[in-house]
């Protein structure tokens, strides 16, 4: 996938999981030991009568381990593509300046700047 290609990550089903799941906060607490390779932890939320955690909150915990790093990767992909923008946008801006002292040297500055650009 190149860096203009969109990653389509399911945004808007990680938003309803989200809506779905029992407002924060939401903790930690530490729970028994469990030998050398230390305490365990349970997640608090909002259980239900029989004590288990409810349905959206257990999808919602369920796929974040999924969802949370596939939305870093696409808000970088984003950050990285937008940084190249700003940079041709600065490049366009400098052939304009430059474009009344002749059509030639306003082109060879604009692929140089270009070429100048980083690469996300």
């Amino acid at each position: 996938m190149s860096e203009t290609e969109p990653n389509y990550v399911n945004v808007a089903a990680i938003r309803e999981r989200a809506d779905k799941a029992t407002p924060a906060p939401w903790y930690t607490r530490r729970g028994g030991c469990c030998g050398e390779a230390g305490y365990t932890y349970k997640l608090s939320v909002a259980f239900t009568t029989s004590g288990g955690m409810a349905c959206d909150d257990a999808q919602f915990a369920a796929h974040a381990r999924a969802d949370v790093p596939a939305l870093c990767d696409e808000v970088e992909r984003l950050q990285a593509q937008l940084a190249k923008a700003l940079a041709i946008l600065a490049a366009l801006h400098d052939v304009c300046a430059c474009a009344c002292g002749g059509a030639e040297e306003a082109w060879e500055r604009y692929e140089k700047l270009l070429e100048e650009a980083p690469d996300a």
